[in-house]
């Protein structure tokens, strides 16, 4: 049976049985109702005035596309193609707002991957079919995670050629935290130089000239600590000799780098950005800020002082004793501690400041030269005085002081 066109009655018009059946029951007949059998099923166009059910349950959970060797021209499958009107765009949803510029789209652009983009206005996050990430924020990349580099990437989409997998980010010109740890443990309160709740931070040294600069902030004492764990330890005492936590200071040559110089810095300690207390430089010399002179002990017997220091700090056994030694009790673990000589301390660990040992015994050794040059005036004054009396030095067969 088939549609029959419905016609205009008239005042006389007989309705028969062939009419009705023509006009009513078969017309009917040809509507969705009709045809459909079960729960879901659709009804298509499949010519002028007809039309034919498609079964939801012939393929259940596939797309309805277009298919010119069925009878309805469509039938279910598992995938679908929906193309615009553009050669680059497979699939675009738009929002018709007139404020925004807000889509979301599958594309294929001629020998290019195909990737899903989602864009509003300079925002972009594309996922391309070869694996690469970008997200963008007004037309600057924020973060790029590209095929095959096996990377991560913020801030450029160059590619870093001595980086096989690992984590890239591009500052451009910014000067401030490139890298901060945080933790809702911690909080500080130094928030004129970091949020109180960062606990460690990489910036750049200088914003002009590079460098690094690491920075450890802490509520207690410690706000960096530099551990190095090893399997085998170095014994060896030479230039070759290495520990678990290595220092190493070169300079630029070239494109790449050499050994510094002649009495060049290796290594500095600075109290504060600016005061230098300690400098280890090329030859192995060790400098130290001598903001306290070498006199600093010559109201004492500097001599008795340094002796004191070993009676104390040194085995027992690993000393030879001298009567002298009893002159050094006056010289106690006190008097060493207020002097910032030596710290003997209640669980047996025994600290010297070698720094202000090193000034006590510049002090000593001067103490000692003018007793020597004191007793060879008093000696010259009592060999001038043997002659004056007519008495022959040579015969009294005393030392050459020479």
């Amino acid at each position: 049976m088939a549609w029959t066109s419905p016609v205009a009655p008239a005042a006389s018009s007989l309705i028969t049985t062939s009419f009705w059946t023509a006009q009513i029951t078969n017309n009917l007949l040809e509507t969705g109702p009709a045809k459909f059998v079960s729960k879901g099923d659709l009804f298509v166009a499949t010519g002028a005035n007809a039309g034919a059910r498609v079964s939801v349950t012939s393929a259940s959970g596939g797309l309805l596309a277009s298919n010119s060797a069925c009878t309805t021209g469509v039938a279910w499958d598992s995938t679908v193609t929906i193309r615009s009107d553009t050669s680059s765009a497979c699939l675009v949803i738009e929002s018709p707002s007139s404020t925004g510029d807000s889509t979301i789209g599958l594309f294929q652009n001629g020998a290019e991957r195909a990737f899903l983009r989602y864009q509003d206005v300079g925002d972009i996050l594309r996922l391309d079919s070869d694996g690469d990430i970008n997200l963008a924020a007004n037309n600057g990349t924020r973060l790029w995670l590209p095929a095959g580099a096996c990377g991560v990437y913020i801030g450029t989409l160059a590619l870093n050629a001595n980086m096989t997998l690992g984590l890239t980010i591009q500052q451009g010109a910014n000067d401030d935290e490139i890298l901060a740890m945080k933790s809702t443990s911690v909080a500080h309160g130094m928030t004129s130089l970091t949020d109180t709740d960062t606990y460690a931070v990489l910036k750049k040294e200088s914003a002009q000239l590079g460098g690094l600069r690491l920075l450890g902030y802490s509520e207690g004492s410690i706000g960096i600590m530099l551990r190095g764990v090893v399997t085998s330890g170095c014994t060896q005492k030479n230039t070759s000799a290495e520990g678990p936590v290595k220092v190493v200071g070169v300079k630029k040559s070239g494109t790449t780098e050499a050994i510094m110089g002649a009495d060049e810095a290796l290594f500095t300690i600075h109290n504060g950005s600016a005061t230098t207390r300690f400098i280890f430089d090329a030859e192995g010399d060790l400098l130290a800020d001598a903001a306290i002179t070498a006199s600093a002990y010559d109201t004492h017997d500097d001599a008795l002082l340094a002796r004191a220091i070993e009676l104390h700090i040194a085995a027992p056994d690993t000393l030879i004793r001298s009567k002298f030694d009893e002159w050094t009790k006056q010289y106690g673990p006190e008097f060493l501690r207020r002097a910032k000589l030596a710290y003997l301390n209640e669980d047996g660990s025994k600290f010297v400041c070698y720094t202000q040992l090193a000034r006590l015994h510049t002090g000593a050794i001067w103490q000692g030269y003018q007793r020597d040059m004191k007793l060879a005036e008093r000696l010259q004054r009592l060999e001038q005085a043997v002659v004056a009396a007519g008495l022959d030095l040579k015969s009294l067969d005393l030392p050459d002081t020479g």
